[in-house]
């Protein structure tokens, strides 16, 4: 394949997760940050959306984080500085430098052709 042919290629979604802190109370959090939310009926973690960049994060009591939604690697740092802000403001102790990862990378590629799916599988 040569280098034109990489030009479809296209990041969907960079999921990254890791620990931020010993321990978070979810609770006081989420009454503190604008747009998270905590229903633990539904789910035992706060879900922390932000804007720009566009990220979802699951925030959990035991200090770790996952997030979602993530379109570019650059923005990875900068969602996750963000997060680490508004935590700090919320009165939550986090750590100076979080252990966070990629765990997940998903993209699409225009192939140029069908592929039947059930026969390749």
């Amino acid at each position: 394949m040569d280098e034109k042919g990489y030009e479809s290629l296209k990041i969907e979604n960079i999921v990254a997760s890791g620990v931020i802190a010993d321990a978070i109370d979810l609770e006081s959090v989420s009454g503190k940050i604008k747009n998270c939310e905590l229903n633990t009926k539904r789910f035992p973690g706060a879900v922390y959306r932000i804007e720009k960049p566009k990220i979802a994060s699951l925030i959990f009591s035991s200090g770790k984080v996952v997030l979602t939604g993530i379109r570019r690697p650059e923005d990875l740092q900068d969602g996750l500085e963000i997060i680490m802000r508004s935590l700090r403001d919320a009165g939550v102790d986090t750590y100076s430098e979080p252990q966070v990862a990629v765990t997940n990378i998903v993209c699409s590629y225009d192939m140029g052709k069908y592929i039947n799916l059930n026969k390749v599988v």
